[in-house]
């Protein structure tokens, strides 16, 4: 057996890979628990501006060369590894401290005469403070579907590579250190990428267990045999692309394939008012920070074999924001069709429900637990199963049939959307989860609980409502009373459909003893009381903590775990039991007896104990009265956390900018409630909005993000460049209109706005008009955007075959994408669609542009109304009469193209039908000809008659224009006035003379047109009826053809006639323009 020797593994002077030695590891070896620590020290502020990132130091990795094995192996082979000493609690920097408090004094006396509050961030999840929240703002449904700390990123390693790591640490800046941290920061860095690099040349990997503490190190080929062997027995996964050679680029194309998809839903569900605007904001995607999911395994070293477990991470998603936003909302429907109670701090949440439930006298004598441990079905529940059991919960929970406006279906049309679309990329593999849900995903923990107590177990939810028995659950795990025999329920357990996929799925414990993830329920068989304490997984070597991840900071760590020891153990002597193994357990990880010590102290004089309790244990009565006093806080922030939840729907929250200085960002803060006193302070709804700041939540570096390579190469999980700004590209780029060009009627050199300003306010200024002028410009734009979403809205469903069919016609569903859609699809670059496809997936993108971009123009309206001095209901109906009189022209415009696509689409439709009816050659091509002359002879046709009844119009209007004009520089340079003003006189007559001249030659011309296309279509129409006569019966045209060619020419002149209606309209509009 070859594995590496003490002297080996860590060298602490090797500072050259080549100096590693080429060892293998052929079993797994647990180490101590020190790879979650926080690479960041407690002394550098990485949210100084001064800063960049690539100054982080390291912390220690608590790793004595000396001692980092022992000779000692378990019966398998696997190593254990004795605890090293811990490292101390991190001090406060007393200079920072009163420096930011110094900071928040001066920022509370700025806001004292500020009418908007400003929320302070909660200090809750800082290190250096010893305060512990029982009820955080975000322990929300997300947390509750994170079964472990794994889902979590570090904000350092967004857009950095595990192998670039190496190159990080080494570039970090130290000169802001003194002589003795920097020589330590280098030591401790050199001995993590002595690990790291020992862990590579060895070919071995690297993992925190799934639950505890210790770290796990085993040979690359076995932790893979583990990992094949759990896919090939859960089948859960299916192998889409190998990423490489040609499907190198695989996972981006799926990913664009992905977020087009829900980018085309969202959208429709829009357009057809399925979705309010706020809930497809809400859900929408932002292409700039997305990333495609990744799968990896970790050990579960608490189980026999140490099997693998599966981690999805999905924080940044395609379809996260879906999940988001629906979880809640299904979360609620099925707690209140289970009367399932949800704990959010897990023992102490459990006990202090069932305890008012005994109170309640519901708990009766002889009274059973169960408990439910569903983790493995988490990942492999069958999607149709569970989607039939969530439509049955919706179909008889929701009365009427929506819930925050969605309805039925298009909550299992969201579902069903991101179940399809569970792609993730494992070992350089595109991967589909084809059964169950991703372990990040809110939304598989909620499948989960419906798929089994609502699905399967749905005569047991039943039983228990009428029985009223006790039910809840704290994320994978579920807990029940039952009073009944262990018989009476197994009975009923059997009654579930599809028991077989879920048997080895779900671990179920029944008896007066359970244990619900860490505490021990049991009812004293003797007197029929509720007894509980804490409960230890004897397998998972860890920290007594109540979080499955570590907290950083020891002291609010040791308060939580004495907080729960009393809240959790019913009496004396079990609370002593348990403050004796904390005490051990601390003692033995490295803190002193002064700190355990003080710790207890500060503990006690917090419940209002007396200091005399310190030195001996407590009795009875002073342990009751301080488990009252937990109760009591327990309750109390209950109805905290239910108050800050109603204060934040009247929050703005807004995130602090990094890397700058507090001088900086005091500054930054009052400028922006400046601005927004100044744009909403006179909205009613905006009256009593608190803003709050809030500062940067992200995981700090660790020594496992160093150590653990989990993600694959960022490459393999974006969009490409131009994907990503796919939706920054300019509105005028997409749809060929330039809708930030200002008319000519609203330029300020045109006085015709200010003329009609002046009308109703002759004494306005200057700046006063140019206010105006630009809300003139900005109703000009949104009429202009209404116009173009109409024509979008009728190209879409010309393409959808949603467009009018001629009456009398059969229904074809005929998609017709116009030329304009066809020659713009270039923007749409994904080569795994087609160009049916592509044209919607374009169409709908500008469409979602226009309606954003009317949305700004609208929010920019009524902001500048706002501003503007005595803005009043008259001025606006002035304004808006003069906009619509001068978008007069752009308006006919945009008719005659809407109407020109309902055109083309029913000539297609009348072309479909003649084909369905299986013309013969011949008749195809007559049809051809027939049509092709009926245009020609409709386009000279109503030539002709424009002509003919501009002319005097034409005549009126060059008259008109040629007395402004006047004459000609020659005639301007005669001296002689008498022969000057004959001479002008007589070149506008000849001039308009002229110009009547080529318009009735134009019309003349015009006129023979016509009569010779006229001629030659009534020819082909003689013909083709008298050669009909001469044809057998089954070769002549039938009536059905006959009709539809009837149906196409008419639409063919209809057609035409409008184009030269609308050119009329114009010219008379143009007519009347001086």
């Amino acid at each position: 057996m070859e594995n590496f020797s003490q002297a080996s593994f860590i060298d602490n002077n090797v500072s050259n890979d080549e100096m590693v030695e080429q060892s293998t590891f052929n079993h797994p070896i647990m180490m101590p628990s020190t790879m979650d620590q926080d690479l960041t020290p407690h002394y550098f502020d990485i949210n100084n501006r001064c800063m960049s990132p690539s100054s982080i130091k390291t912390q220690p990795c608590a790793v004595q060369p000396s001692t980092l094995f022992d000779d000692n192996t378990h019966g398998k082979g696997e190593f254990s590894v004795n605890k090293t000493k811990a490292m101390n609690d991190k001090q406060e920097d007393e200079e920072e401290e009163e420096e930011q408090q110094q900071q928040q004094q001066q920022d509370n006396d700025d806001d004292d005469d500020d009418e908007y509050e400003d929320i302070d961030d909660d200090d809750d999840d800082d290190d250096n403070d010893s305060t512990w929240i029982l009820y955080k703002d975000d322990d929300g449904e997300d947390q509750d579907n994170q079964l472990t700390y794994h889902h979590t990123e570090s904000q350092e390693l967004k857009d950095l590579d595990w192998k670039d790591l190496p190159n990080f640490i080494h570039n970090m800046d130290y000169d802001h250190l003194n002589s003795h941290e920097r020589k330590r920061a280098r030591f401790e860095n050199q001995t993590l990428l002595s690990i790291r690099r020992k862990t590579i040349a060895a070919n071995a990997i690297v993992r925190l267990p799934y639950k505890g503490s210790s770290v796990y190190i085993c040979s690359q080929n076995s932790f893979q045999q583990k990992v094949d062997d759990y896919m090939a027995r859960m089948g859960a996964y299916k192998l889409i692309h190998q990423l490489n050679g040609v499907n190198q680029n695989a996972s981006k194309k799926c990913l664009i394939d992905i977020v087009e998809r829900v980018e085309i839903k969202l959208h429709n569900l829009l357009r057809s008012k399925s979705i309010a605007k706020r809930q497809y904001l809400a859900m929408t995607i932002d292409r700039s920070s997305l990333i495609l999911n990744y799968l990896y395994f970790v050990p579960e070293t608490h189980k026999e074999d140490m099997p693998v477990r599966p981690i999805t991470i999905c924080n940044d998603g395609p379809t996260m924001n879906i999940v988001r936003y629906i979880t809640p909302l299904l979360w609620s429907i099925f707690d209140q069709a289970t009367n399932c109670r949800r704990f959010q701090n897990g023992a102490i949440d459990v006990i202090h429900a069932i305890e008012k439930y005994a109170q309640m006298g519901h708990l009766k004598p002889g009274t059973l637990f169960v408990t439910f441990n569903m983790d493995d079905l988490t990942t492999s529940f069958l999607h149709d199963q569970t989607m039939s059991a969530l439509k049955r919960l919706l179909i008889e929970q929701l009365q009427d049939k929506t819930i925050d406006g969605l309805t039925i279906d298009i909550i299992l049309q969201l579902v069903h959307l991101v179940l399809q679309n569970q792609f993730c990329v494992y070992n350089n593999g595109l991967y589909q989860q084809i059964h169950g849900g991703a372990s990040g995903l809110p939304l598989t923990m909620l499948l989960t609980y419906v798929n089994l107590f609502y699905g399967q177990h749905s005569e047991l939810m039943k039983t228990i409502e009428e029985k009223n028995e006790f039910f809840g659950r704290y994320r994978e795990q579920a807990i029940l009373t039952w009073h009944g025999s262990k018989d009476e329920f197994r009975t009923l357990i059997k009654k579930s459909i599809h028991l077989e996929h879920t048997r080895h799925l779900v671990t179920m414990s029944i008896g007066s003893t359970v244990h619900f993830h860490d505490v021990e329920i049991s009812q004293n068989k003797n007197n029929n009381v509720l007894e509980s304490k804490v409960y230890y997984d004897p397998n998972i070597d860890t920290l007594p903590n109540v979080s499955d991840e570590p907290m950083e900071n020891k002291s609010k760590q040791f308060y939580a775990v004495l907080y729960r020891a009393v809240r959790c153990c019913s009496d004396l002597d079990k609370f002593h039991d348990e403050r004796r193994h904390i005490q051990i357990s601390f003692l033995t990880s490295g803190s002193t007896p002064e700190f355990i010590h003080s710790g207890i102290e500060l503990f006690f004089l917090e419940l209002g104990l007396s200091r005399c309790s310190f030195s001996y244990l407590l009795n009875e009565d002073e342990y009751r009265h301080l488990r009252q006093c937990i109760i009591q806080d327990t309750e109390l922030q209950m109805e905290l956390k239910k108050q800050r939840e109603l204060q934040n729907q009247h929050t703005l929250f807004l995130p602090c900018p990094k890397w700058i200085d507090q001088k900086q960002l005091a500054d930054y803060k009052k400028r922006l409630k400046g601005w927004w006193k100044k744009y909403y302070g006179n909205e009613p709804q905006a009256k009593h909005i608190q803003i709050k700041w809030v500062e940067s939540t992200s995981k700090n570096l660790t020594n496992a993000d160093i150590l653990v390579n989990k993600r694959p190469p960022i490459r393999l999980l974006t969009l490409p460049k131009n994907e990503k700004n796919k939706n920054k590209l300019d509105l005028t780029q997409l749809i060929g209109v330039n809708i930030n060009q200002v008319p000519s009627y609203l330029c300020s050199s045109n006085e015709s706005f200010k003329e009609t300003i002046h009308d109703i306010r002759p004494k306005i200024s200057q700046n006063h008009l140019e206010e105006l002028r630009h809300v003139a410009i900005l109703m000009y734009k949104m009429l202009l955007l209404e116009k173009l979403q109409t024509l979008w809205i009728t190209y879409r469903k010309s393409g959808m075959g949603e467009l009018q069919q001629p009456p009398s016609t059969k229904h074809v569903g005929l998609k017709i994408w116009s030329f304009e859609i066809r020659s713009r699809i270039k923007h749409v670059e994904n080569a795994n669609i087609t160009d049916d496809e592509k044209c919607q997936l374009f169409v709908d993108h500008c469409q979602k542009k226009l309606n954003d971009q009317n949305e700004i123009y609208r929010n920019q309206l009524r902001c500048r109304t706002s501003r503007v001095m005595d803005y009043t209901s008259p001025m606006e109906l002035t304004i808006e009469k003069f906009i619509k009189q001068g978008f007069l022209c752009q308006r006919i415009e945009y008719d005659c193209q809407i109407s020109l696509v309902q055109y083309h689409y029913t000539d297609a439709v009348l072309k479909r039908q003649y084909l369905i009816e299986n013309p013969n050659e011949n008749q195809i091509q007559l049809f051809k000809r027939l049509c092709k002359l009926k245009y020609e002879e409709a386009i000279t046709k109503y030539h002709f008659n424009s002509l003919k009844q501009c002319i005097p119009e034409h005549s009126t209007l060059n008259s008109i224009r040629n007395q402004l004009i006047g004459t000609s520089s020659v005639i301007d340079s005669i001296q002689d006035i008498t022969v000057r003003k004959k001479s002008s006189k007589h070149y506008i007559e000849v001039a308009e003379q002229a110009k009547d001249d080529i318009m009735i030659l134009a019309r003349d011309t015009a006129e023979g047109q016509m009569r010779q296309y006229q001629k030659q279509y009534n020819m082909e129409m003689n013909q083709v009826w008298q050669h009909e006569k001469t044809l057998p019966l089954d070769q002549r045209l039938t009536s059905t053809m006959i009709h539809l060619m009837e149906k196409r020419l008419a639409n063919i002149d209809a057609r035409v006639e409008y184009i030269y209606k609308c050119k009329a309209q114009l010219f008379q509009i143009k007519i009347k323009i001086p």
